[in-house]
């Protein structure tokens, strides 16, 4: 078994290699409008304190993320992919289609969709096919210039993350 901080690193250049080989085929027209968006962070909140293990323990969930991601995008919508470690303190790895919202000059409301993998055999695993959750969430990003906040309504758990745009 690798040890956890090797498994996050490894799901971190997986992401890196992978989104690299999406973007050598993205459409190139307009390039100007669009940019990349790097995601870090990710602690959270949760409805309730604590699940059932597999064992029918009672356990506290996993509050800090360490999420890194990255996303394609334009003003209206972006492809993605982020690494973390999930509530269930195992290593996941997301890709996700965004759509985003403009209410304001200093806010963004996102909806997302997409696949996920580490909640196989967990009760939030909707339409699951082998290791592969679908997932879907809503949230916030606020902020001006480069650096940005954002809130996400994922699952049980309302999520904090950070943002840095390219």
């Amino acid at each position: 078994m690798m040890r956890p901080e090797n498994e996050f690193l490894k799901n971190c250049l997986l992401t890196v290699i992978t989104l690299m080989c999406l973007l050598a085929f993205v459409d190139k027209a307009n390039a100007s409008d669009k940019f990349i968006d790097v995601s870090f962070g990710g602690y959270s909140k949760h409805l309730y304190p604590t699940y059932k293990d597999f064992d029918r323990v009672k356990k506290p969930y996993n509050d800090t993320h360490n999420l890194i991601g990255i996303e394609y995008r334009d003003y209206n919508s972006g492809y993605g992919m982020f690494a973390f470690s999930n509530s269930y303190y195992d290593q996941s790895v997301a890709v996700v289609k965004s759509y985003y919202f403009h209410p304001t000059d200093y806010a963004e409301v996102i909806t997302s969709i997409g696949a996920v993998t580490g909640y196989e055999n967990r009760d939030g695993c909707i339409m699951g096919v082998g290791s592969l959750c679908t997932m879907a969430s809503v949230g916030i990003q606020f902020g001006t210039g480069k650096l940005k906040g954002r809130i996400t309504w994922y699952g049980t758990a309302f999520v904090l993350t950070g943002t840095w745009r390219f």
